[in-house]
């Protein structure tokens, strides 16, 4: 949560750290945020007026997942942690914005966030890896079965 809120702090998005990481860890002490998958989305109970100075959603990426109460007893790597100065904004969230992110300790804006989240899904990204390294080898294979039936063809009309 530490991390989160410094992170949300390098935005100029938030006014009252300290008041926001007070809020985050009550919250969580009621019940944790995490849900089954290594997701968590941490948010202070109520919205909070003179902490920030628009809604704000950080989203932070760990390089190793960390407990942190999911319901399927898991580990959490993935955090979207939210938080609005009035009860509209503190219910709905824009989901094509996040203000920044931390992925594996490493600072990223809005841009990088956003490209981020199109890339394909990592079985997406095995299965074309997989592919790419395969295809070679099937095209060379096929290359030399066809050099083996043509020294067959040769042998068959040599009458071998």
């Amino acid at each position: 949560l530490k991390e989160l809120v410094a992170l949300a702090q390098d935005t100029d998005l938030l006014y009252d750290g300290e008041t926001l990481l007070e809020a985050l860890t009550k919250r969580e002490e009621l019940c944790s945020t995490a849900l089954d998958g290594g997701i968590a989305i941490p948010h202070p109970r109520r919205p909070l007026p003179y902490t920030v100075v628009e809604p704000i959603l950080v989203i932070g990426l760990t390089g190793q997942g960390i407990g942190f109460g999911s319901p399927d007893g898991g580990l959490t790597d993935l955090f979207f942690m939210t938080c609005s100065q009035d009860d509209h904004h503190h219910q709905q969230r824009r989901p094509d914005r996040a203000d920044a992110g931390v992925v594996q300790g490493d600072y990223l804006k809005n841009e990088a966030i956003i490209a981020l989240a199109k890339l394909p899904s990592k079985q997406e990204l095995l299965a074309k890896l997989i592919g790419s390294i395969s295809a070679p080898i099937y095209g060379l294979t096929n290359a030399l079965r066809g050099n083996l039936r043509k020294l067959v063809y040769i042998l068959k009309t040599c009458n071998l």
